[in-house]
Order: structure tokens, then C-alpha cells, then sequence
């Protein structure tokens, strides 16, 4: 099994054993690192990677054919900084001022990249890492063992490790992944991969050894029976985000408080046809798929929303106007009640003033990261014509910009530009950007908290769980013997 030989009783042969431990420990370290790894890295790869964002080129796939190269960054940069009225890159590098939003304390506006396009720029889901069903995808309904290991907390911590196809496969390092009841930070991931050795006779010893670095020396690891399978499952199902939910809010002219754009109950053209750009319009009563919180039984949430998919990911909006409005009540709580608890915002600036949001308008400690959208006026696109910035004043523009909380790390993809036009291209940036600003959010410190208990939680009661399962199991093997 490869066991360290113990050392001599001199002092010398004691700092040779602690050196090679901590030789031993790092390659571990390493190993894990890479376990989902940049195998394959371009220099845009490595560029981001030295900006902090790290993606995963290829999978370790069964075949080749199942190859996932889709950037997947697992830590978020491009940190803004304000200086003075304006803001700048980290690095320094400037960028234009924004028209619809207002700088503010305590807020940073993200401003548009101009050096990048939407034709050339990368359009990705951030932080795969966190969101991938590994075990569904890696483990579920094929050949593998789970086990049960706990941390020096008496915390659960559940592994799933792949077996060797065959012979000819044992010179081939084999697959494990660790499941921990550690949060999600921005310096820290709850879950990892490891690579066992190729030629370990004892499995279990090795991953033991792997997993010595955070849960002590010599951890005990309890193989799991076949029935476990279902319940790792669930625990992956519900530690997932599927599905999200997004705010939807209309400001008419010369309309600069929350009161007054909560209060707003009809639908502009303008502000109809963004809808439609967003998604499907839809009738609640009978709706039989994500309803993000809405009533689709008796109709006290409105008769219609917006729904739409991005990838896999079901998203509702919570559109204001097509919430119930409340007479006597200037505050709408109603409406409140679930865009104030809504972590993403999209305001539809419908009027051509250079007036700016001024995004503190909104109280809600769940609101976190603000979308402005307003449809350029017709006067206005002939004029970007004149200056080549648009191709067709026949077609829809849109300006757009965002605006997150201090301690919401950078929303990726960076935008490109201010204006936007009506097509496809933008409809999946727009619906990327708001799905990652979401997941960026995760990593405030509001969030952070909420979701590690969540998961201590969830991991806690899995891990009692599946020990009245073992019990249930071995019982019933004696039984049939």
C-alpha cells in the first residue's frame, strides 16, 4: 500500500520523515488541485487564471466524445475599486461612465469593457464547480463505492470513488469525490476531487491518506452498501440550485423612489415587449413547472408571469406590474414579499431622461445586485448610426448596465459595451449575467452564513440518515441468511 516506513530515533532521520511527510502532503494537495484540473489551457485560460479565475478545459471523461471544454470558472475577479468619481479595474485597466446608474457608497457600478465584443467574448456559466451534479453525472447507476468519513467535528463527509473498469485499466488513477460539510467561501470550496494512486491495494487506505490534510490523522472511512446510492443522490439534489428567480420592476418618467415604482401596475408597450424579449408570458393557474414561489392554484399571486431556460435552469421572473396590486397600501408588501426577497433585480428605465438610478432607493436586505435596461429612443439610435455604433435603426436597442452591493464579488461575463440590440446573442449574455450575478452573491457575507448553515444542516441529517440505513441493511442481510 505504499505506508510510510517509520523513522529512525535520531533527530535527523525524525526531520527526514517530517520533511517527507510534508513532501507526501503536498503532492496530495496538488493532486486534488488538478483532479478536475486545466489539462488543457489556452493563454486566454491561463490570462484568467492569473486574474483568478480558474476554468476546467476537459473532464475526465469515459469517452471522448463526452469532452465538456465550456469555460467553467470556480473563483470570480475583476475586483472594482472607486477612486474618487470614477471607477477602474484592479488592474488598472479604465472604463467608460455609465448613464443609468448612479455611483453611489456602498454600491460598485459595473461599467462597460469597450475593448471586448459580443461577438468574440466568451459567454459562460461561472462557478461549474458548485452547480455540477459530479455525482449523478460520475457515480450514479455505475460501478463505484460510497463511503462515510467523519471530520474532527463529528461532521459527515461523504466520498463516492469510482472501480477499475477492468485489468488494463489499473495503471490508471481512479476518480473520488469528496463531499464536505465545510461552506462555499470566496478562499475555500466544500467539495473536491482526488486522485487514487494507480496500483493501491487498499482503496480505502489511500483515500484515508488523502483525506488526512483537514479531517486528522488516520481517518476512519465506513464502506457504504449499494442503497446508499439514492441517498447521495437527494443530498446532490438539494444542495444544487436548479432553478432562480429574478425581480422584474417598471420606472416611468420622472418616477425616482421605491414607493412610486412598486405602485406601478400598467403595462407600457415598451416594458411589454422587454417582457417577451425575457421569456415566455405565461398563465399561472394549472402551471406545471417552476413556479418560483408564485401561487398557481388560486390565483393570490397575479394571473400571468414571465418564464424562460437557460441551459438546464428553469427562471421565473417576479414581474411587478403582473403582481397584485393592493389598494391603500403605498409600500405594496405584497409585491415586496417576493421581490424584495429576490437577490437579482431588473429595472426597465422606460423614459429617455439622464436621470440615473439611484439604486439605495431599494430596502431589502436580500436585493443585492441591480440590472438597468432602457430601450434607446428612435431619434437616438440614428444618431449611434451616424457614429458607427449601430448597424440597423430599424431593429430594438437596449442600454444596459449593473450595479451590485459592496461584498458581491464581479458578476461575469464583463459587458462589452452600453448598447445592446434585441436578438439572440444578447438575450443568452443578458440571462448568463443575471444567473452568474446570483451566484456571485453566494459569496457576500449574508449569504455565506445562510447557505453554511443550510449545508451543516442538510449534510448532518444525510449522515444520520444513511447510518439507520446501514442498520436497516445489515439487518435484513442477516435475516435472508
Amino acid at each position: 500500500d505504499g505506508d510510510d516506513s517509520e523513522g529512525g530515533s535520531s533527530e535527523g532521520a525524525l526531520t527526514l520523515a517530517r520533511k517527507s511527510s510534508a513532501v507526501k502532503a503536498a503532492e496530495r494537495r496538488k493532486r486534488r488541485s488538478m483532479a478536475p484540473g486545466m489539462l488543457d489551457a489556452s493563454e486566454e485560460d491561463l490570462e484568467r487564471q492569473r486574474r483568478g479565475t480558474f476554468y476546467q478545459a476537459k473532464w475526465f471523461q469515459d469517452d471522448p466524445a463526452e469532452s465538456a471544454t465550456e469555460p467553467c470558472p470556480s473563483k470570480l475577479a475583476h475586483s472594482l475599486q472607486k477612486t474618487g468619481s470614477d471607477f477602474q479595474w484592479i488592474q488598472g485597466k479604465r472604463r467608460e461612465e455609465t448613464q443609468l446608474i448612479l455611483p453611489i457608497a456602498d454600491f460598485v457600478v459595473e461599467l462597460c469593457s469597450p475593448k471586448i465584443t459580443l461577438n468574440t467574448m466568451s459567454v459562460f456559466l461561472i462557478d461549474q464547480d458548485r452547480y455540477t451534479p459530479y455525482y449523478r453525472h460520475y457515480f450514479y447507476g455505475k460501478d463505484h463505492t460510497n463511503f462515510l468519513v467523519y471530520d474532527e467535528n463529528k461532521d459527515p463527509i461523504f466520498v463516492s470513488v469510482e472501480k477499475a473498469k477492468s485489468s488494463s485499466s489499473l495503471s490508471v488513477p481512479l476518480r473520488a469525490f469528496v463531499r464536505t460539510c465545510s461552506p462555499w467561501t470566496s478562499e475555500s470550496e466544500a467539495d473536491m476531487w482526488i486522485m487514487i494512486p494507480p496500483g493501491s491495494r487498499s482503496i480505502k487506505r489511500a483515500i484515508a491518506r488523502e483525506l488526512e490534510d483537514f479531517v486528522g490523522p488516520k481517518p476512519k472511512l465506513f464502506e457504504l452498501q449499494e442503497a446508499s446510492q439514492e441517498a447521495f443522490l437527494r443530498l446532490e439534489d438539494m444542495l444544487l440550485m436548479k432553478a432562480y428567480k429574478f425581480g422584474v420592476l417598471y420606472m416611468g418618467e420622472g418616477q425616482a423612489t421605491e414607493e412610486a415604482i412598486f405602485n406601478n401596475r400598467d403595462l407600457a408597450p415598451n416594458f411589454m415587449e422587454f417582457l417577451e424579449f425575457l421569456g415566455d408570458v405565461i398563465e399561472l393557474k394549472g402551471w406545471d413547472g417552476y413556479r418560483g414561489g408564485l401561487d398557481v392554484k388560486n390565483g393570490s399571486t397575479g394571473e400571468r408571469s414571465v418564464f424562460t431556460k437557460l441551459n438546464d435552469y428553469d427562471i421565473m421572473f417576479h414581474v411587478g406590474p403582473l403582481l397584485p396590486f393592493t389598494e391603500g397600501d403605498p409600500q405594496q408588501l405584497a409585491k415586496k414579499r417576493h421581490i424584495g426577497n429576490d437577490i437579482v433585480v431588473i429595472i426597465f428605465k422606460d423614459d429617455n431622461s439622464a436621470e440615473p438610478l439611484d439604486p439605495s432607493i431599494f430596502v431589502s436586505e436580500f436585493n443585492h445586485v441591480f440590472a438597468v435596461v432602457q430601450k434607446i429612443s428612435h431619434p437616438d439610435v440614428v444618431q449611434l448610426k451616424q457614429a458607427g455604433e449601430v448597424t440597423d435603426i430599424n431593429q430594438t436597442y437596449y442600454r444596459v448596465a449593473f450595479v451590485s452591493k459592496d461584498g458581491v464579488h464581479s458578476l461575469e461575463p464583463p459587458i462589452p459595451k452600453e448598447v445592446f440590440q434585441k436578438n439572440q446573442k444578447f438575450h443568452r449574455l443578458f440571462l448568463t449575467k443575471a444567473v452568474n450575478s446570483e451566484r456571485s452573491a453566494m459569496y457576500a457575507d449574508k449569504f455565506v452564513t445562510k447557505m453554511a448553515r443550510t449545508r451543516l444542516a442538510l449534510m448532518q441529517d444525510s449522515g444520520k440518515d444513511l447510518q439507520k440505513l446501514e442498520k436497516k441493511e445489515k439487518t435484513w442481510q442477516l435475516l435472508k441468511k
